[in-house]
């Protein structure tokens, strides 16, 4: 008889029989109390939520093996060499460490951390730490139904149906996790997340040197630092033309008084796009043009930068639309402008867990020259928008201490 982890590092897709085979096997090779396994965003990055649990175990808990768990070559290359345990999710050790495991903790879903959704055993205590919770609707509230998927619908069966424990910021995030991901009262924990334990506790922690190495400026010239970071048009499957993220959309956009605002502020520009509008040749043309007309302008990759939350600390200025990235910003209470020129067609395909324009924690700016006065105002320091924030932190994040991490580890061990 084929012995079964020969089996499962052989297919990446497989039903209920691959889900009874690894749940089958797990029980052969016996659960260990003190493994924990963490991935993230498919088993591709070294990122998110599990990366800083992950670190915080390593450091912090002698007693527990964490073990960082990819399908990215090149992370398990980096892992190793720095010294931390990680295997290959694919690898025949991986499939062992998953089996063993007791705990496994993900941000996206268990492909994070497995082979595919339907190769973790039953006997896997697990834990969604969340990519993000934005502003927007997502899995199964978007505005418009045909936006909910049935692939959508089936994972937020398997997370209610298995009890996987939801890392939640505060009572109304909690509150909109029940509604859009369809799980119990009981799943979501208001820990807190573990990637905004450096924001809380304040410090660079080298994020400056990184982002200048990374973006490739001059630290001796630049002062300020502009993240420009959209989400992506998620309506764009239910729009019959190409819905990708307009960069810096203003007709009557002035590139030279835009060079010239940037320059008397000693700023960098960084734009941000979401992995999803790589996938357009016009957005591409776009920021390359963009680059080309403004010298202080440059484009900052997933490639770049896998973990976009490691350089937060460094940003000065924040401009997006409804990305969750604003909500991350929130704890360092630094200038955001928006630029949510899609608007009303995103409530109506889409829709917000909150009124948008009402708590809106910075500017909206849909022409040119309300663009340039409002990322002025807030490279000035006089941006006025500080009480907003502190309102939308407050309902955001219930704990404002950095220890998330802990409180994650207490809480599954109470």
């Amino acid at each position: 008889m084929a012995d079964p982890i020969d089996r499962l590092t052989g297919s990446r897709t497989v039903g209920r029989a691959g889900r009874a085979a690894t749940t089958g096997a797990a029980r052969l090779a016996g659960s260990r109390e003190d493994l924990y396994v963490f991935g993230s965003n498919a088993g591709e990055f070294y990122a998110d939520n599990a990366k800083y649990l992950y670190e915080w175990v390593l450091a912090n808990e002698p007693d527990v093996e964490a073990v960082w768990m990819t399908k990215n070559r090149r992370v398990y290359d980096d892992l190793r060499a720095a010294g931390k345990p990680v295997e290959m999710v694919l690898s025949r050790t991986g499939i062992s460490t998953l089996l063993r495991a007791d705990t496994g903790f993900f941000t996206h879903s268990t492909a994070d951390i497995a082979p595919d959704t339907a190769l973790v055993p039953d006997s896997l205590r697990l834990v969604n730490l969340r990519h993000g919770e934005s502003v927007k609707n997502t899995q199964l509230c978007p505005s418009n139904p045909e936006l909910v998927s049935p692939e959508k619908v089936a994972q937020s069966r398997r997370w209610r149906a298995s009890g996987v424990t939801i890392a939640a910021t505060s009572p109304f995030v909690a509150d909109v996790q029940r509604r859009c991901l369809g799980v119990s009262e009981d799943q979501p924990v208001v820990t807190g997340y573990p990637r905004h334990d450096p924001l809380w506790t304040g410090g660079d922690r080298g994020a400056s040197a990184r982002l200048a190495d990374q973006a490739g400026f001059d630290r001796e010239r630049t002062d300020e630092t502009v993240l420009y970071a959209p989400t992506w048009r998620q309506y764009d499957p239910v729009r019959a033309k190409d819905c990708y993220t307009e960069f810096l959309p203003f007709e009557d956009l002035a590139a030279d008084d835009l060079s010239s605002l940037l320059e008397r502020h000693r700023a960098e520009l960084l734009f941000r796009p979401h992995p999803h509008d790589l996938a357009s040749d016009r957005v591409h043309r776009r920021l390359a043009e963009i680059e080309g007309e403004v010298p202080r302008a440059s484009v900052l990759g997933p490639d770049d930068v896998n973990d976009v939350y490691e350089i937060l600390p460094a940003v000065d200025v924040l401009v997006t639309d409804y990305s969750s990235l604003y909500h991350d910003y929130l704890p360092l209470d630094r200038p955001i402008v928006l630029v949510p020129y899609d608007v009303e067609t995103f409530a109506e395909e889409v829709g917000f867990v909150y009124d948008y324009e009402e708590r809106a924690p910075g500017p909206r700016a849909t022409t040119w020259a309300a663009f340039e006065r409002a990322l002025d105002d807030a490279l000035s320091g006089e941006d006025g928008y500080g009480p907003r924030r502190e309102d939308l932190r407050d309902l955001l994040y219930e704990h404002q201490d950095g220890e998330a991490c802990r409180r994650l580890i207490d809480r599954l061990r109470s």
